[in-house]
Protein backbone atom coordinates (compact mmCIF):
# COMPACT_ATOMS: atom_id res chain seq x y z
CA UNK A 1 0.00 0.00 0.00
CA UNK A 2 1.30 3.48 -0.86
CA UNK A 3 2.22 5.61 2.12
CA UNK A 4 0.89 9.15 2.22
CA UNK A 5 3.48 11.88 2.76
CA UNK A 6 3.87 12.97 6.38
CA UNK A 7 3.46 16.63 5.46
CA UNK A 8 2.00 18.65 2.63
CA UNK A 9 5.51 19.78 1.69
CA UNK A 10 6.34 16.14 0.90
CA UNK A 11 4.15 16.45 -2.19
CA UNK A 12 6.38 19.15 -3.63
CA UNK A 13 9.36 18.66 -5.92
CA UNK A 14 7.88 15.63 -7.64
CA UNK A 15 8.48 16.88 -11.17
CA UNK A 16 4.90 18.11 -11.48
CA UNK A 17 6.16 21.61 -12.34
CA UNK A 18 8.39 20.31 -15.14
CA UNK A 19 5.53 18.26 -16.57
CA UNK A 20 3.11 21.20 -16.32
CA UNK A 21 5.69 23.34 -18.11
CA UNK A 22 6.01 20.66 -20.82
CA UNK A 23 2.23 20.75 -21.36
CA UNK A 24 2.25 24.53 -21.64
CA UNK A 25 5.23 24.56 -24.01
CA UNK A 26 3.66 21.86 -26.20
CA UNK A 27 0.81 24.31 -26.77
CA UNK A 28 3.30 27.03 -27.73
CA UNK A 29 2.14 29.30 -24.91
CA UNK A 30 3.95 31.51 -22.46
CA UNK A 31 3.13 31.11 -18.77
CA UNK A 32 0.97 34.28 -18.76
CA UNK A 33 -0.90 33.20 -21.90
CA UNK A 34 -1.52 29.69 -20.52
CA UNK A 35 -2.72 30.99 -17.15
CA UNK A 36 -5.08 33.37 -18.99
CA UNK A 37 -6.40 30.50 -21.09
CA UNK A 38 -6.98 28.48 -17.91
CA UNK A 39 -8.73 31.45 -16.29
CA UNK A 40 -6.23 31.54 -13.43
CA UNK A 41 -4.08 34.33 -11.97
CA UNK A 42 -0.59 34.34 -13.47
CA UNK A 43 1.24 34.44 -10.13
CA UNK A 44 -0.82 31.53 -8.82
CA UNK A 45 -0.10 29.51 -11.94
CA UNK A 46 3.65 30.13 -11.59
CA UNK A 47 3.63 28.72 -8.05
CA UNK A 48 2.54 25.39 -9.55
CA UNK A 49 5.18 25.43 -12.30
CA UNK A 50 7.80 26.25 -9.67
CA UNK A 51 6.36 23.59 -7.34
CA UNK A 52 5.93 26.15 -4.58
CA UNK A 53 2.33 25.06 -4.04
CA UNK A 54 0.22 22.02 -4.82
CA UNK A 55 -2.26 22.39 -7.69
CA UNK A 56 -5.97 22.53 -6.92
CA UNK A 57 -8.38 19.94 -8.23
CA UNK A 58 -9.84 22.63 -10.52
CA UNK A 59 -6.59 22.85 -12.49
CA UNK A 60 -6.38 19.07 -12.79
CA UNK A 61 -9.98 18.91 -14.00
CA UNK A 62 -9.30 21.50 -16.70
CA UNK A 63 -6.08 19.81 -17.88
CA UNK A 64 -7.71 16.38 -17.98
CA UNK A 65 -11.04 17.41 -19.48
CA UNK A 66 -10.07 20.21 -21.86
CA UNK A 67 -6.56 19.11 -22.87
CA UNK A 68 -6.80 15.33 -22.49
CA UNK A 69 -3.74 15.14 -20.23
CA UNK A 70 -3.20 11.89 -18.30
CA UNK A 71 -3.49 13.15 -14.72
CA UNK A 72 -1.54 10.26 -13.19
CA UNK A 73 1.37 11.12 -15.48
CA UNK A 74 1.02 14.83 -14.72
CA UNK A 75 1.06 14.29 -10.96
CA UNK A 76 3.51 11.42 -10.66
CA UNK A 77 5.35 10.87 -13.95
CA UNK A 78 7.46 9.23 -15.03
CA UNK A 79 9.28 11.36 -17.53
CA UNK A 80 8.47 14.63 -19.16
CA UNK A 81 7.10 13.34 -22.45
CA UNK A 82 3.42 14.28 -22.36
CA UNK A 83 0.96 11.45 -21.95
CA UNK A 84 -2.64 11.79 -22.89
CA UNK A 85 -5.55 10.12 -21.15
CA UNK A 86 -6.71 7.05 -22.98
CA UNK A 87 -3.57 6.98 -25.08
CA UNK A 88 -3.23 3.80 -27.08
CA UNK A 89 -0.92 1.22 -25.56
CA UNK A 90 1.64 -0.21 -27.97
CA UNK A 91 1.04 -3.88 -27.14
CA UNK A 92 3.49 -5.07 -29.79
CA UNK A 93 6.29 -3.12 -28.08
CA UNK A 94 5.16 -4.44 -24.69
CA UNK A 95 5.29 -8.05 -25.94
CA UNK A 96 8.72 -7.48 -27.55
CA UNK A 97 10.04 -6.12 -24.26
CA UNK A 98 8.51 -9.00 -22.30
CA UNK A 99 10.12 -11.54 -24.62
CA UNK A 100 13.47 -9.74 -24.40
CA UNK A 101 13.38 -9.73 -20.58
CA UNK A 102 12.38 -13.42 -20.42
CA UNK A 103 15.15 -14.36 -22.88
CA UNK A 104 17.65 -12.31 -20.89
CA UNK A 105 16.66 -14.05 -17.65
CA UNK A 106 17.02 -17.49 -19.31
CA UNK A 107 20.39 -16.56 -20.82
CA UNK A 108 21.63 -15.46 -17.40
CA UNK A 109 20.09 -18.53 -15.74
CA UNK A 110 17.87 -16.39 -13.55
CA UNK A 111 14.35 -17.13 -12.44
CA UNK A 112 12.94 -13.72 -11.55
CA UNK A 113 9.28 -14.75 -11.51
CA UNK A 114 6.38 -13.29 -13.48
CA UNK A 115 5.83 -10.29 -11.19
CA UNK A 116 9.48 -9.25 -11.41
CA UNK A 117 9.53 -9.72 -15.18
CA UNK A 118 6.40 -7.61 -15.63
CA UNK A 119 7.81 -4.96 -13.28
CA UNK A 120 10.98 -4.70 -15.36
CA UNK A 121 8.96 -4.61 -18.60
CA UNK A 122 6.74 -1.87 -17.17
CA UNK A 123 9.75 0.19 -16.08
CA UNK A 124 11.34 -0.07 -19.55
CA UNK A 125 7.99 0.51 -21.29
CA UNK A 126 7.43 3.75 -19.37
CA UNK A 127 10.60 5.16 -20.87
CA UNK A 128 10.95 6.37 -24.42
CA UNK A 129 11.04 3.62 -27.05
CA UNK A 130 14.33 4.95 -28.45
CA UNK A 131 15.95 4.06 -25.09
CA UNK A 132 14.71 0.43 -24.92
CA UNK A 133 17.96 -1.25 -26.04
CA UNK A 134 20.11 0.91 -23.78
CA UNK A 135 17.83 0.31 -20.77
CA UNK A 136 17.67 -3.45 -21.38
CA UNK A 137 21.47 -3.52 -21.64
CA UNK A 138 21.71 -1.72 -18.31
CA UNK A 139 19.30 -4.18 -16.69
CA UNK A 140 21.33 -7.08 -18.07
CA UNK A 141 24.50 -5.65 -16.50
CA UNK A 142 22.73 -5.32 -13.16
CA UNK A 143 21.32 -8.85 -13.32
CA UNK A 144 24.69 -10.23 -14.41
CA UNK A 145 26.37 -8.54 -11.44
CA UNK A 146 23.74 -9.96 -9.07
CA UNK A 147 24.38 -13.48 -10.34
CA UNK A 148 22.01 -16.44 -10.45
CA UNK A 149 19.52 -16.87 -7.64
CA UNK A 150 19.95 -19.75 -5.21
CA UNK A 151 17.75 -22.61 -6.23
Amino acid sequence: MTQLPATASSFKRTGFGRRLTAVRESLGLSAPAFSDRLGLPHRTYLTWEREEADPPARLLLILGRDYGIDLIWLLDGPGEEIRYAGARVDWERFERLKSAVIDMAKRLRLNPGEDRILGVVRDVFEGHESEDAKTLSHIERLWRAAGPADE
